[in-house]
């Protein structure tokens, strides 16, 4: 599979952020145009070359994605097992500026991915989430379209993704509510039936005053769902909010936050939840220098959810932006640490800390560098784990060109991670930013988004999905927290 940041710290920082803060300002300036919208394809429908419409804004009915987009026969590796770039997914209505890819989720044989610029109706940058499932043929078809029920203009709807089963969630971090002055918002779909039967089940909003940006991250293991707000509080010190579902309505559980709670931390800018644990990135936190970052872990116990423990970097320095991504399984914790400087202090290409859990103690496993030539930039930006499975991405890596991207797949065996493949974007050019964010299922699929793609409209943004051999064998997968 071809699957690619780099900079110092400062000047990535401001990249990471370029779509969300596009979505909401329209800098025209950062090249944030978005012309008016297309017409809708039909379902089972694909973009003809050049991603225009026909006349009469008919699509045909192939059902097929461009290039191929087709599994091997049965949807097997090839002989060996090496990873192979499988499809290629578009938006079915690809727009400048939509960033299709700029969030990514996967369960079992079903993804779901987050394009915060694209337009509904007149609504510039309001935002657009597109269910795909591989069909029985190894097809992956147009792809369901999912929009918030309260459109607003630049709410960047989809600039957060998650789903476990038939629960799917999509953050608006710049959403509106009827008679909030708060902003942001979270949606909660469930299929109710086959096809593109989902249905909004609840849009959740904090509430209350002092929120902000909630919907910046969310996670969900199918039974819970928790909402990330990193500019809540007084001195803007971030929550999270956890829900649950109760008597078929989803329910505010808890509202979480950090207990230094240090001002301006972005507690909550990334998510992961796994049973009765939840780790939250404040990437901002002080405590080892400025935005050096943290990670904290809460646990369900006893009707509540406590602290657990707050994590930090063994090599944390200011400016690390430890916290940026978190992903978690069973008993390992993974935290991005995009910023993450080189022992020489020359340069930035991000590193990710691993942490197993022992009782209620919380020890770093190891701190993952990528290897080989100085090409990485901003590793640690995405990260996804699946038993002993972990993929971080780096938007910035330079191998294919200036911000190309790339992935890093790391496994473990015998208590150590060893690094095996790095993976680029078939076709790869500057700018892409694959590896902007990561997922990775149980079945060993495993889906890069790179929302700077070119084709057809600038930063229109594309998904590549690959097949990878999972060792050992898996059971539930986890989700990154997204930016």
């Amino acid at each position: 599979m071809v699957f690619q940041v780099s900079g110092r710290k400062r000047t990535a920082r401001a990249s990471r952020w370029g779509a969300l803060f596009c979505g909401m300002t329209l800098l025209f300036a950062l090249g944030c145009r978005i012309p008016p919208p297309k017409q809708d394809p039909p379902d089972g429908g694909e973009l003809p070359d050049g991603g225009e419409l026909p006349d009469g804004g008919e699509l045909p009915d192939s059902g097929e994605l461009p290039d191929g987009g087709e599994l091997p026969d049965g949807g097997e590796l090839p002989d060996g097992g090496d990873v192979g770039q499988t499809a290629t997914l578009v938006s079915p209505r690809p727009a400048q500026v939509e960033k299709f890819g700029a969030a990514v989720a996967v369960h079992g044989e079903r993804v779901l991915i987050g394009a915060p610029g694209s337009a509904t109706s007149e609504r510039l940058s309001s935002g657009a989430a597109y269910v795909f499932e591989r069909g029985p043929e190894g097809g992956w078809g147009a792809g369901c379209p999912l929009i918030d029920s309260q459109v607003s203009a630049n709410a960047t709807f989809g600039q957060a993704v998650a789903m476990a089963g038939e629960v799917i969630v999509i953050g608006a971090p710049f959403g509106k509510s009827e008679g909030s002055t708060t902003t942001g918002a979270a949606s909660i779909f469930e299929r109710r039936g086959p096809g593109c039967d989902w249905v909004e089940r609840a849009r959740l909003t904090p509430g209350e005053a002092g929120v902000g940006l909630f919907g910046t991250a969310v996670a969900t293991d199918g039974i819970r769902v928790a909402v990330g707000a990193f500019e809540t509080g007084s001195r803007k010190e971030g929550a999270v909010y956890v829900y649950s579902k109760q008597e078929g309505t989803w329910t505010l559980e808890a509202t979480l936050f950090a207990s230094d709670r240090v001002a301006s931390a972005h507690f909550g800018i990334s998510v992961a939840l796994s049973g009765d644990t939840l780790l939250i990135g404040a990437d901002a936190d002080g405590t080892q220098g400025d935005a050096a970052g943290a990670a904290y872990v809460f646990v369900f116990k006893d009707g509540r959810w406590s602290e657990q423990a707050k994590l930090l970097a063994s090599q944390g320095d200011e400016f690390d932006f430890f916290g940026s991504s978190v992903a978690l399984h069973q008993e390992t914790a993974v935290v991005g640490a995009q910023l993450d400087e080189d022992k020489a202090g020359t340069r930035s290409p991000g590193a990710v800390y691993v942490y197993s859990r022992s009782g209620e103690r919380w020890l770093e496993q190891a701190r993952l560098v990528p290897g080989g030539e100085p090409s990485a930039g901003a590793f640690g930006i995405s990260v996804a784990l699946v038993g002993d499975t972990l993929v971080a991405g780096a938007y910035q890596d330079a191998d294919k060109g200036r911000n190309a991207g790339a992935l890093y797949v790391f496994q473990r065996a015998g208590g150590a991670w060893n690094e095996g493949t790095k993976l680029y974007r078939e076709g790869a050019s500057a700018e892409e930013e694959f590896g902007y964010q990561v997922a990775l299922s149980g079945t060993g699929l495993l889906v890069g988004g790179a929302p700077g793609v070119d084709a057809p409209a600038a930063n229109a943004g594309a998904v590549s999905l690959s097949r990878f051999p999972l060792v050992p064998s898996v059971r539930t997968p986890t989700w990154s927290g997204p930016p």
